[in-house]
C-alpha cells in the first residue's frame, strides 16, 4: 500500500489586475489549519478565474498561467 506524498500548501495567493489593465486585484490568505475554504464575491468578480489558477498551480500545469488575464501573481508557500 502506498502513501500519498504530502503537497505544499498554499498560504497566500494574490492576483493583481485579475482581468488585465485598470481592474482589481485578489489577495486571499488560507487559514492553514481549516479543512474548508469559502470564496464569494459579486458576479463577474474573479472567483472562477481564481479556483482555475489554484488548480493550475496545484497540478503543476502553468503553460494554462500564460493565457489567463493577470498582471502579476504571488503565492506563498506555508514551507516559505
Amino acid at each position: 500500500m502506498s502513501t500519498p506524498s504530502p503537497r505544499t500548501r498554499i498560504r497566500r495567493l494574490r492576483v493583481e489586475q485579475i482581468f488585465g489593465p485598470g481592474s482589481h486585484d485578489i489577495d486571499i490568505s488560507f487559514k492553514l489549519d481549516e479543512r474548508v475554504t469559502v470564496l464569494h464575491g459579486r458576479n463577474g468578480s474573479g472567483k472562477t478565474i481564481t479556483l482555475r489558477l489554484l488548480q493550475a498551480l496545484q497540478a503543476g500545469r502553468y503553460a494554462e498561467l500564460m493565457v489567463m488575464p493577470f498582471k502579476r501573481l504571488v503565492v506563498e508557500l506555508e514551507d516559505g
